[in-house]
């Protein structure tokens, strides 16, 4: 963190500045900081100061598991098409050197965090149409049963992950989908 501490840090990709800082604070008491040194992700980087560009890490190299359900899911299969926005692991896990464990309160993949995870691309009317998708299944989420009982507090009513599952998130066309209505 020596150099990546610096806020100011950039590098150009494609003619856009892209930060190349790291919250070393955050990153301490990421997931991943908590395990894991910098070359244990980035192991092409042997030296200090980089002789080659380093390559780009992926989720995929320790969570192959999870990516390759992702591939299969509605959003895996949008992003590699290139027609429209879709979620990412960061979208919903939180930016790379910031993940936390799903059991922290904190994370957005807490359990009680689900429907505000979800909810920051679902409950976004004008993103969902976009998409040529609806809003409305997670506005109605949230005024039933279920949504109002964890917007109490409540750990064991169901959020979204529940039906549609994490990864591999099926339409409900999908015959494989758990929401199918076969």
């Amino acid at each position: 963190l020596q150099c990546h501490s610096d806020k100011t840090l950039t590098k150009d990709v494609n003619g856009k500045q892209v930060s190349l800082f790291v919250d070393g604070a955050k990153l301490k008491h990421s997931i991943h900081g908590g395990m894991f040194g910098c070359v244990d992700c980035h192991t092409d980087v042997k030296s200090l100061v980089h002789d080659v560009l380093p390559k780009k890490v992926t989720c995929a190299q320790c969570h192959a598991d999870a990516q390759e359900a992702y591939s299969h899911s509605y959003h895996g299969k949008t992003v590699k098409a290139g027609n429209a926005p879709a979620a990412n692991c960061q979208d919903c896990h939180g930016g790379k050197h910031e993940i936390l464990a799903a059991d922290d309160a904190k994370s957005p993949v807490n359990r009680s965090n689900i429907p505000t995870t979800c909810g920051r691309c679902h409950g976004q009317k004008f993103l969902m149409e976009s998409n040529g998708e609806s809003a409305q299944a997670f506005l109605s989420y949230q005024e039933s049963v279920h949504g109002r009982a964890v917007e109490k507090g409540s750990l064991k009513a169901a959020v979204c992950t529940d039906c549609h599952g994490a990864h591999e998130i099926l339409p409900a066309s999908d015959a494989k989908s758990p929401i199918s209505k076969a």
